[in-house]
């Protein structure tokens, strides 16, 4: 039998929660707050980052995989918007796409060779706490080679990540639905 004071009762009922607080007080905790968050060397990082447009986050994926970049020219179909440039005389196609997470958008982008095959799948902005495994190379290094006559299959040809099932399945779905469109492309041109 637990037995409960009513004097715990009343001394908690008197203590002011933070919604009840002066707004001074309420003011001062918030001013701490982010001044902490801006003088953090990460926020300021990602602060720095989310300046830039997806196609400048595009531009330096791309350049950070097969290196130096020349032509690069936007294109757009219909809904899909893709990149289309040359690094080393061989031309390459990239797509910057989002797809649902568990309650946030991934926003990826999917580089192909001119043969059509995925060189490499980068996260650009991942925005959910949990699962952003899918970053890491050990996963993204599953869809390199993947075409669209032999697509990417979740838990088939692309392993999961445990923790991160949602996000995995989003970008294997993302990225079959991409080298279709992107098969479609190559025999229509």
């Amino acid at each position: 039998m637990v037995i409960i004071s009513t004097d715990w009762i009343a001394r908690r009922r008197q203590r002011p929660r933070y919604k009840d607080r002066h707004p001074a007080v309420k003011a001062g905790c918030r001013f701490a707050f982010i001044l902490c968050l801006l003088l953090s060397p990460q926020w300021l990082q990602a602060g720095a980052r989310l300046t830039l447009t997806y196609q400048d986050l595009a531009r330096q994926s791309a350049e950070r995989i097969v290196g130096e970049v020349s032509g690069w020219e936007l294109d757009s179909s219909g809904q899909v918007t893709f990149i289309r440039f040359k690094s080393g005389g061989e031309p390459y196609t990239a797509f910057i796409d989002e797809v649902k997470g568990k309650t946030q958008l991934i926003t990826y982008l999917l580089l192909l060779n001119g043969r059509g095959e995925v060189v490499d799948v980068d996260v650009l902005v991942y925005r959910e706490s949990y699962g952003g495994e899918i970053d890491y190379p050990v996963f993204r290094k599953q869809f390199a080679g993947k075409s669209g006559t032999e697509p990417p299959v979740w838990n088939r040809n692309i392993r999961n990540i445990s923790g991160a099932t949602i996000s995995c399945r989003s970008i294997t779905a993302g990225v079959a639905r991409l080298l279709k469109f992107n098969q479609l492309l190559l025999t229509t041109k």
